[in-house]
Formats: C-alpha cells, sequence, structure tokens
C-alpha cells in the first residue's frame, strides 16, 4: 500500500561571509547552495584564510527565526550557543552539521589550520541532522539566520559563515 506523508525541509537561500566583522582569517569566501531534487541540498565553497590557526578556543553559533522577511520588526530574539570546549575535535565530530562541509573541503580543513586557500565541490549538506541541532526552534514559514563564528588560539575572529534558509514542507511517497 502506497501513501504519502509531509515533512518539513530546510531550504538554504544564502550562505557567506558574515558582514561587518573585522580582523577575520577568512578574508573571502565565495558559497553556492543549491537544491538538486526536492530535499537534497548541494554546495560549491572556495575560501582564503590569510593566517593559519594552531587551535580553536571557542564556537559561537547564534539564530534568529524571522517571520517572512528579515529585519528588526520580524526577528524573534537570538538564540545563541557558544562551545570553549575542544573545539578542533568538535569541527570533525560525525553528526554535526558542518561537518559534511570541512570533511569535503581540500585541504583538509581541520586543526592546524594553515593560511591559503581551500575549496569544496558538491559537498552535500543533511539537513536532518540541521533540523535535529535547531530542534523546536525550526518552524514552517519562517526565515532563519544563522551565524557561526570561530575564534583562534589568541581568542581573535578567525572565520565566520552566514547561511539564511527557510523552511518548507513538501510531500513524499511512503513505499509499504
Amino acid at each position: 500500500m502506497r501513501g504519502h506523508y509531509t515533512e518539513l525541509v530546510i531550504r538554504p537561500l544564502s550562505a557567506e561571509r558574515c558582514p561587518g566583522l573585522q580582523d577575520l582569517a577568512l578574508t573571502w569566501a565565495n558559497a553556492s547552495l543549491r537544491m538538486a531534487g526536492r530535499t537534497h541540498v548541494v554546495m560549491d565553497i572556495d575560501a582564503v584564510f590569510s593566517r593559519p590557526a594552531s587551535q580553536l578556543k571557542r564556537l559561537c553559533v547564534w539564530k534568529v527565526a524571522c517571520s517572512e522577511a528579515v529585519s528588526s520588526n520580524t526577528c524573534s530574539h537570538p538564540m545563541e550557543w557558544n562551545f570553549s570546549s575542544n573545539v578542533c575535535r568538535m569541527l570533525t565530530l560525525p553528526h554535526m552539521p558542518w561537518t559534511p562541509i570541512l570533511q569535503s573541503m581540500q585541504p583538509s580543513l581541520k586543526c592546524p589550520i594553515e593560511s591559503g586557500n581551500y575549496s569544496g565541490h558538491n559537498i552535500a549538506f543533511d539537513t536532518s541532522i540541521a533540523k535535529v541541532f535547531g530542534g523546536e526552534s525550526i518552524r514552517e514559514g519562517y526565515v532563519h539566520v544563522v551565524k557561526g563564528t570561530l575564534f583562534d588560539q589568541d581568542n581573535r575572529p578567525f572565520a565566520c559563515l552566514q547561511v539564511t534558509a527557510d523552511i518548507i514542507r513538501i510531500k513524499k511517497r511512503a513505499d509499504n
């Protein structure tokens, strides 16, 4: 018997170097996101780091949900998570939203991070992981802005990436 069900999926709209942050080692980033089918997100990214990092001391993740458009009048209060214990190891753990991206980068993007050019192409992004990470804050009909900032061994901002996405409901076929 075949039936249908619906599922919420994350549809990325943009990914870019965080605007307004000074003194980042991530001096240039070009990311393009596209849907391959209705639920599969693929990303190409090229990045340049101007200085190395022997260690990453902290990761700060910031998120807001905005109804329809991103503005101070339509966005929720920001949610923020700070991680300061073994950040380099945390970046390589399986089942984290960023793991497929970091594992696909060439040369390998893991600590210590060398200065230079990095790129990754046709990177698959598992939206189910991001939904688990975002929990109840992932809601249909909202535009979500997520910013992740990494700090180096001197507690200087090293890299920051901002992703904007919306949540859509898709119809799927259940094969029984």
